[in-house]
């Protein structure tokens, strides 16, 4: 017997504009536009057979509470609180999308979360109506459910790419091979750098790029670091160093610009012994 079309389903569930039907006994899936509706050949039914059922459209209400659910999903917070102020007052729907594609790598996210719930209502649907044997509605609800927990744990766990990336760039200068690296700082560091070190003394770009160039091989510890979006094109960095010279709180401003993310401030802070 042939299986039903779940993602064929959702998508008339999902359509404003027009019917969608279904033939139990084929498991053909029709539908059309403008109030028309289409068999299988392309031409306009007539009639509608007395055997097919209707495929229910989603409500306003479901299509929303699916993307209050992504939204709490996100764990990025600048992200999360964009899409949070989208979903306030009228017309969240196009504000939600406008944001979801703004920014990278949220998009398949979104794909992904709304087939597989539109998915799992189609297949609540069917078996709701009996249109499927009790071994295919178990075997259903079991492929539709992992499908959603799959969907919800990557926009979990999706990573923001840049703050990991920042990340990894505040690491690699706090070792002696990068802080060497005459060409590689000429890059990262910003033009109008500037930092306040953890003696209180104010180095400029220059400044810096001569201190480390005959700076001794020391090794800085890190520990505690944490990544924070200010916006789109800047994040904090803060952690805890540690070095002959004792413990000092740092912060580092990032920037991105068109080549990359470039450190625009750093300031340390050094801890009173304990």
């Amino acid at each position: 017997m042939k299986t039903w079309d779940l993602d064929f389903i959702a998508h008339w569930m999902h359509s404003r504009d027009s019917d969608g039907y279904v033939d139990p006994a084929t498991r053909e899936v029709y539908g059309g536009g403008y109030g028309e509706v289409f068999d299988q050949d392309g031409d306009v039914l007539e009639e509608i057979p007395e055997t097919w059922v209707r495929i229910p459209h989603s409500t306003s209400h479901e299509d929303f509470a699916v993307m209050e659910e992504f939204t709490e999903l996100v764990s990025e917070p600048v992200a999360r609180a964009r899409l949070e102020e989208a979903l306030a007052g009228r017309g969240p729907f196009r504000r939600f999308r406008d944001v979801i594609f703004s920014i990278d790598g949220m998009g398949p996210l979104w794909h992904d979360l709304r087939q597989a719930r539109s998915e799992q209502d189609a297949a609540s649907w069917l078996i709701d109506e009996e249109l499927v044997t009790p071994d295919e509605a178990e075997f259903l609800r079991a492929e539709v459910d992992a499908a959603v927990v799959a969907a919800e744990r990557a926009v979990m766990t999706a990573a923001d790419a840049e703050l990991v990336e920042i990340e990894q760039l505040e690491r690699e200068l706090q070792t002696p091979a990068r802080r060497r690296d005459a060409r590689w700082l000429e890059e990262v560091l910003a033009d109008d750098f500037e930092e306040v070190g953890a003696s209180g003394r104010v180095w400029s770009r220059a400044e810096t790029l001569r201190a480390l160039a005959v700076e001794d091989d020391r090794v800085i510890g890190v520990r505690d670091l944490v990544v924070r979006r200010l916006g789109a094109d800047t994040a904090l960095v803060r952690w805890t160093s540690d070095s002959e010279a004792g413990a000092a709180e740092r912060s580092s401003l990032w920037r991105k610009a068109r080549e990359g993310w470039r450190l625009a401030y750093h300031q340390g802070t050094r801890r009173p012994a304990e």
